[in-house]
């Protein structure tokens, strides 16, 4: 007995699952992000982003400021020291350059990536079944 299959088929197939977990994984990115993302203005929270190809999902912001906010200034590493992204929310308190408030550092692409990532792993292994 022999087992046949058609491999044009078959990498359609795989294509296909491929391309619809990239595209699900990519929303729940960007609703993540867009959750764990600090408020003060609004404008941050409504910069974010999404981009997919077949193959790829990109989320962020084009502020400049989006950066501090999620990886920290170099004064709050030095008086804080790096922080593990997978344990998004930090309780470093920084002074702010108006009026001497706090802020907090709060990263919310990597965890949304994260997040993402688990998703089109999870998707795709039951997609295969």
């Amino acid at each position: 007995m022999r087992l046949h299959f058609d491999e044009k088929e078959f990498i359609k197939q795989l294509d296909d699952i491929v391309k619809t977990n990239v595209e699900k994984a990519s929303f729940i990115m960007e609703s993540e992000a867009v959750r764990r993302c600090p408020t003060e203005t609004g404008a941050l929270k409504n910069s974010i982003y999404k981009e997919n190809t077949d193959y790829t999902a990109t989320i962020g912001s084009p502020l400049d400021y989006a950066e501090d906010v999620e990886y920290g200034t170099k004064t709050m590493i030095k008086a804080h020291g790096e922080h593990d992204p997978k344990h998004p929310v930090t309780k470093w308190k920084a002074k702010t350059k108006r009026g001497g408030g706090t802020s907090q550092t709060m990263p919310f692409l990597r965890p949304a990536l994260f997040k993402g990532e688990k998703a089109f792993l999870e998707g795709f292994k039951r997609d295969l079944r």
